[in-house]
């Protein structure tokens, strides 16, 4: 186990490299650079602007200088945000972020596990229809037409909780929800195929001649062994959490990482793109790691085939 996960450990940082080294000549090899568009026409203060910052230097030295600082956690200065570091700003925006995506996180696997045992269970009963129906809607609508419809429904039109903004546990439902409703119907929708299968095994048929009950029976035998496809998925739910909690922040005006990253796009401001990009992609990484580490320990059967590998 423990060399599996140094394995894994040594796969994410190649990875985070990889993925630090594709942004850094991405960026630059974007027409003009963060000042060129700005109001300032003097070219000797141009030069002397990109001279503080080092963009007048080669670009291999600005990509060694760039690695140098990514060692020390030091992701650099944002161009647009004057005095303010990227770190700095990263630091201030994770929070809200964080929480939004970890509630949707929390529902969506919790949610989706119970509507897809429930249905698998209640098979062609009308349980089971009104759950895949929620699973099937989830899978459809984008989460940016659900977020306007929560807005309208729940926030505007019942007015049960806010609209927008930010400011306590209330402000984080709506955004939580819209973010939650596609991976909570991929799970439900693969639990339910996984439990049904599971359902035919001749060791629930054994479980079930030994008179255990139905519950003990979905508990102690079918969940643990349907819920492995289930743990599969939850890398690209994630990456579709993460991806999505952008979008949603600007629908909610959540003051979160999202509205910096869409901004520093638009004005171009080359260390801000690079270092949320950086700092989602080892987040992403980092939890695909619990993954693969989790799916190792439900499932021993892995470590043991890349051992005898």
């Amino acid at each position: 186990m423990v060399g599996y996960v140094l394995r894994r450990l040594l796969y994410m940082v190649i990875t985070l490299w990889v993925i630090a080294s594709l942004t850094f000549f991405l960026m630059h090899m974007i027409p003009g650079d963060p000042f060129t568009t700005s109001k300032i026409l003097d070219p000797v203060i141009l030069q002397n602007i990109k001279a503080k910052y080092g963009l007048d230097q080669p670009l291999p030295v600005q990509y060694l200088d760039y690695l140098s600082n990514l060692i020390h956690g030091d992701l650099g200065v944002s161009y647009k945000y004057q005095g303010r570091t990227v770190n700095e700003i990263i630091a201030t925006t994770f929070g809200p972020s964080f929480t939004i995506g970890f509630e949707a996180i929390a529902f969506a696997v919790v949610v989706g596990l119970a509507l897809g045992i429930v249905a698998a269970v209640q098979r062609d009963t009308v349980t089971d229809r009104v759950a895949m129906v929620i699973a099937v809607l989830g899978i459809s609508v984008p989460n940016f037409v659900i977020a306007a419809l929560l807005q309208y429904f729940i926030g505007f039109r019942w007015q049960w909780l806010p609209i927008s903004g930010w400011g306590g546990i209330a402000y984080t439902v709506l955004p939580a929800l819209a973010l939650a409703a596609s991976p909570m119907a991929q799970i439900a929708r693969m639990m339910r195929a996984s439990m049904i299968e599971v359902t035919g095994q001749e060791y629930i048929k054994t479980a079930r001649a030994k008179g255990l009950s139905m519950p003990a029976v979905v508990w102690r035998h079918m969940i643990r062994n349907a819920i492995l496809p289930v743990v599969t998925i939850l890398g690209p739910m994630i990456a579709a959490v993460v991806t999505g909690v952008m979008v949603v922040e600007q629908i909610f005006n959540v003051p979160g990482m999202g509205q910096y990253f869409v901004t520093s796009v638009e004005d171009d401001d080359y260390t801000m793109i690079m270092g949320v990009t950086l700092f989602f992609a080892a987040l992403l990484v980092f939890l695909l790691f619990l993954v693969d580490v989790a799916y190792s320990w439900i499932d021993p059967r892995i470590r043991v085939g890349r051992r005898e590998a």
